[in-house]
């Protein structure tokens, strides 16, 4: 399952599907602690702390400091992360190993924020493939695909999904170290046991010559994946002010993720 909402499409046929009026309920609300944070097995751990902002605001998210962030381990190894700026609390001690569990304690604003993941099997990230796309004359959407900041590309990985097991991923892309900000997870309900080939859909991937195009497979459990998830049903994005809450695997906060998962990168310099 490929989650990548383009909204200007989704709005278009919402309005053409039906006529019936929804009114979302707006007003200001009180900041709500934000917790959005991960143990990876090529660390270092992160865990960023933020306050929720209303619907109308932008997306400029107070930071929130002197928090006690603490990472656990099923064998009984605490560590203390410090806060490496404001709202960033990470160590390099903790690296993540697969099929450990690692338990999150956020105590920030007289709040007590916990949360626990399990880093699952990795799956190898065969292949990833940036191409050009075929170019069909002038024009706008689906005629020219060059601009003059660059050209459209298209990007595509490829895994063997494990046949035994129940399997999650997500993919975040960067493009010259910068992430572009799309969700893209993926389980395997139709694709089990098989060799998936993925598009990562973005209609404004524009690249020129030097760019560097880079791809991070993680291997994720369930709880993570059905956060992001929940992001394509509210046709929102996890770094946006949301009129409704997202599912969450945080227990004392109704905003954020807690993830332990594998990582594995690729990267493409675009010739």
């Amino acid at each position: 399952m490929k989650i990548n909402i383009y909204f200007p499409i989704l709005i278009l046929f919402l309005f053409s599907a039906c006529r019936e009026n929804i009114e979302l309920d707006l007003n200001s609300s009180n900041p709500q602690i934000v917790v959005e944070g991960s143990v990876s097995v090529d660390g270092p751990t992160r865990i960023s702390i933020t306050k929720s902002v209303n619907f109308n605001d932008d997306n400029s998210f107070p930071t929130v400091s002197n928090a006690t962030v603490i990472i656990s381990d099923n064998i009984g190894k605490p560590d203390t992360l410090k806060e490496s700026k404001p709202g960033i609390y990470t160590s390099s001690k903790t690296v993540g190993m697969v099929g450990r569990t690692y338990s999150l304690t956020v105590k920030a604003n007289d709040k007590t924020i916990t949360s626990s993941g399990t880093i699952p099997n990795p799956v190898r990230f065969d292949s990833l493939n940036v191409m050009e796309q075929i170019r069909f004359g002038g024009g706008g959407f689906g005629g020219g695909t060059t601009t003059q900041t660059g050209s459209l590309y298209t990007v595509r990985v490829k895994f063997n999904d494990p046949e035994n097991e129940t399997n999650y991923y997500r993919f975040i892309e960067y493009i010259n170290s910068k992430p572009t900000g799309n969700i893209y997870v993926y389980d395997d309900r139709l694709n089990n046991g098989k060799t998936n080939d993925k598009t990562l859909l973005n209609f404004t991937r524009y690249l020129v010559k030097d760019d560097t195009v880079t791809v991070e497979m993680q291997c994720i459990d369930k709880a993570v994946y059905e956060y992001f998830n929940s992001f394509g049903n509210l046709g929102m994005g996890p770094s946006s002010s949301t009129p409704a809450n997202p599912y969450t695997n945080l227990n004392g906060a109704v905003l954020g993720f807690f993830s332990a998962h594998t990582t594995e990168r690729k990267q493409i310099v675009i010739k």
